[in-house]
C-alpha cells in the first residue's frame, strides 16, 4: 500500500505545504474571521466542522475527478472554477453589506460555510500538490489524509476565528466598515484571480 511506502519526510512535506495553504487569507478564512467579529468566538465554533466537511467533500470530489476525467476535456475544469469565482464574488458582496446592515444580521450559516468551503480553489490545490493520487484509490489511505488535514484545519480555523474576537472586543463604528471592505476586497481579488485563471 502507498501509505507504507510513504517517507516521514514526505508525510512532514505534505503536512507543511496543507497548513501554509490553510493559514493564506482565502474564502473561508476571511468568512471565519467575519463570524468571530460578528458573533464572537464561541457562537462561531459550529463554522470549523463546516469547514472541514465542505473541504473533506471537494477534495475528494476533484481527486476521482482529475483521475477519471479524460485526456483533453478541459472545459469541465474551467466550467467549475467560473462557478467557484461566481460563488466567492457573491460572499463578497454579502461580506462589504456588513458594513451597511445591523451588526447581528445575515451572520454566516453552516450550509454557506459548507458551501464555501467545497467551492475553495483551494481544495484544488490540496489535491494537485499534496496529497497522493493513491489515496482516492483506496478508503484507508483517504481515511488517513482526511484526518490530517482535519487536525491541521482546526487550530487554524480557531486562529482566524479568535483574531476575529479580538477585533471584537475593541469595536467601532469606522473600524468595522473599514475590516468588512478590506475583508470583501480580499474576496473579489480572489475571485478574479481564479477566474483569469482559467483563460490562462
Amino acid at each position: 500500500m502507498a501509505l507504507n511506502m510513504m517517507s516521514l519526510n514526505s508525510i512532514l512535506t505534505m503536512v507543511t505545504g496543507i497548513g501554509f495553504v490553510l493559514l493564506i487569507p482565502g474564502p473561508t478564512n476571511t468568512l471565519l474571521l467575519v463570524s468571530g467579529l460578528k458573533n464572537g468566538v464561541v457562537k462561531a465554533l459550529p463554522l470549523i466542522i463546516a469547514e472541514a466537511c465542505g473541504y473533506t467533500a471537494a477534495i475528494g470530489v476533484w481527486g476521482l475527478s482529475l483521475s477519471t476525467i479524460p485526456v483533453g476535456v478541459f472545459w469541465i475544469q474551467s466550467i467549475i472554477k467560473a462557478l467557484c469565482s461566481f460563488y466567492i464574488f457573491y460572499l463578497a458582496t454579502k461580506v462589504w453589506s456588513y458594513g451597511r446592515n445591523s451588526y447581528y444580521e445575515d451572520n454566516i450559516s453552516f450550509p454557506q460555510m459548507v458551501l464555501a468551503s467545497s467551492l475553495n480553489p483551494k481544495a484544488l490545490l490540496f489535491v494537485s500538490l499534496f496529497i497522493p493520487t493513491s489515496s482516492f484509490d483506496n478508503i484507508n489511505e483517504f481515511i488517513f489524509f482526511t484526518l490530517i488535514f482535519t487536525i491541521l484545519l482546526i487550530p487554524i480555523g480557531l486562529l482566524w476565528i479568535s483574531l476575529g474576537g479580538l477585533i471584537r472586543r475593541n469595536p467601532s463604528e469606522n473600524s468595522l466598515l473599514i475590516i468588512y471592505k478590506i475583508l470583501a476586497v480580499i474576496l473579489i481579488a480572489f475571485s478574479c484571480v481564479l477566474f483569469l485563471s482559467i483563460f490562462s
